[in-house]
């Protein structure tokens, strides 16, 4: 592999947010190259390489790639696959990151830091202005910490860290899906007590909590971006029961899930 590339940004001016998403990858979709005007943010959900100039990158899920304005970028792919997407401009200064970095150097929590950023972003149009400042604070503070986790003195993160990592991100993907403790211990080969202790500690909530809060943050999104049936929205959210969900959504975010909705906005073809 080449040397890594280094991008340099500045610590003080905040990035303007100029397009978020979920987006998908077709394996054969990226047989030319690309240059954008913006930096681009890409968390992978899915395996495959990219060239960025002279330089070639072989990411793993889980893995980020910074693209900087003007440089070239080409992908090869070995099956369709999904990424988190930020383009953002900001001026250059300081803070120097790779433009690759493996899921090892990454907050633990990354999915859910950049699902809100996406989430503020994409805010309907009323509150637009309030959202787009939110995620580019957001924004800014996780590349921040991005910058802190490159400086640690060694890469090496102790084993419950990256077990916790790999949970939170097992979570994220699978918010839809029955999670029981037990089961996230095995996922994370380490006992009940012990991962109890630790994520407590690492996140400020217990694990149900932390899988109850972000649930209700996918519902939120749905609600914001979608004119999905509210009961099938809960099931999307994870939770079945539509009224433990109206319940439940209304004692985190003081609001039923059919206000929100029509405080946000969101046209509503069917409930």
């Amino acid at each position: 592999m080449n040397q890594p590339g280094i991008i340099n940004i500045s610590a003080q001016d905040l990035p303007q947010i100029k397009l978020s998403g979920i987006f998908e990858h077709r394996k054969d979709s990226f047989a030319r190259l690309y240059k954008g005007n913006y930096h681009a943010l890409h968390y992978y959900l899915y395996a495959g390489s990219i060239k960025l100039d002279n330089r070639n990158y072989h990411f793993q899920p889980g893995d980020i790639t910074i693209t900087a304005p003007d440089i070239a970028s080409q992908y090869t792919l070995d099956r369709d696959g999904q990424h988190l997407c930020l383009h953002f401009d900001q001026p250059a200064g300081s803070l120097s990151l790779a433009e690759y970095i493996p899921s090892s150097l990454l907050p633990a929590d990354s999915v859910a830091q950049l699902q809100n950023i996406i989430r503020y972003a994409s805010m309907p149009s009323e509150s637009q202005q309030t959202g787009k400042a939110l995620a580019s604070n957001l924004l800014h503070r996780f590349l921040l910490e991005l910058f802190n986790y490159q400086a640690k003195p060694t890469p090496a993160q102790t084993k419950c860290e990256n077990a916790l990592r790999k949970l939170i991100e097992y979570i994220e993907m699978n918010l839809d899906q029955d999670l029981t403790i037990p089961s996230l211990s095995r996922i994370a080969g380490l006992s009940q007590n012990y991962l109890a202790k630790n994520f407590k500690a690492a996140y400020g909530q217990t694990i149900k909590n932390y899988i109850l809060n972000r649930q209700i943050e996918r519902a939120c999104y749905l609600l914001d971006n979608t004119t999905m049936q509210i009961k099938e929205i809960a099931f999307q959210s994870g939770i079945t029961d539509p009224q433990y969900f109206n319940k439940l959504f209304k004692s985190i975010k003081k609001i039923s899930p059919t206000a929100y909705r029509d405080r946000a906005g969101v046209l509503q073809l069917a409930r």
